[in-house]
């Protein structure tokens, strides 16, 4: 089993609170899993309008009160709320060495942050998820002793290499986030059932990881309407090998 210490989803919205109450439960009852900690970042708000796809007991920061929720239930688990975006400022304070991290932002543009800084450390487990309206993909990262064990999804998706002008990381745009998540939220509605299946696959992904039953891990697309996921390859250098 892949030691787990430090863990963090970045992004408390409708896949980050799909994922956690599996993801905390298995963590917090393994019998071989012990001293995790769990780290949520986010630096939106719970609104009214987020009842539709997000569970939540109050409004606030999305991290700030989804630690509360669940330091209270898992207990063998500690919990850190970070209520702030990820930005290039403080990216290197919160995604470290060691880290396995859960990707659930809903913009190519802090997806790039995201993994572009994974790209600088010798050992990270990186699972992003993403969807549309019905259809999404899971994609795994993984780095080890400085070599890269799967693509990094910026050499196979180029919307997440070259981001368009109108896809911004909330950290980077004023209190008001004009053309942040906010408004990407109008221009692209979500249902909760694409983003309970994204985060299927990625807690999915990550058991097969850690408990080291895994196959090769790249790219996972899933249609919710048609029910179906389909693996994509995405061929390795031939310097580096890819996991197996």
């Amino acid at each position: 089993m892949v030691a787990i210490e430090n863990v963090k989803v970045v992004g408390c919205g409708g896949i980050g609170l799909c994922l956690l109450p599996n993801l905390a439960r298995y963590l917090n009852y393994h019998e071989e899993i012990e001293g995790v900690n769990i780290t949520l970042i986010d630096g939106d708000d719970f609104e009214p309008k987020n009842n539709a796809r997000q569970a939540f007991e109050e409004l606030g920061n999305k991290a700030d009160v989804t630690v509360q929720t669940y330091e209270a239930e898992f207990r063998s688990l500690l919990f850190t709320a970070v209520a702030e975006y990820l930005t290039e400022d403080n990216i290197a304070f919160h995604i470290r060495e060691g880290d396995i991290i859960f990707l659930c932002v809903d913009n190519h543009s802090a997806r790039k942050l995201v993994i572009e800084e994974c790209q600088n450390l010798d050992n990270v487990i990186l699972i992003a998820g993403g969807n549309d309206l019905y259809d999404g993909n899971v994609m795994v990262y993984i780095r080890e002793d400085g070599e890269d064990k799967t693509l990094p999804p910026t050499e196979y998706y180029d919307e997440i290499k070259n981001p368009p002008e109108d896809d911004v990381n909330p950290g980077d745009v004023d209190e008001d986030r004009e053309g942040g998540c906010a408004d990407n939220a109008e221009a692209a509605p979500q249902i909760l059932w694409a983003n309970n299946m994204a985060a299927a696959l990625m807690g999915n992904a990550f058991y097969s990881v850690v408990e080291g039953e895994h196959g090769t891990w790249g790219d996972i697309c899933f249609d919710c309407k048609t029910n179906n996921t389909m693996k994509k390859d995405h061929a390795m250098p031939k310097t580096a090998a890819r996991i197996g």
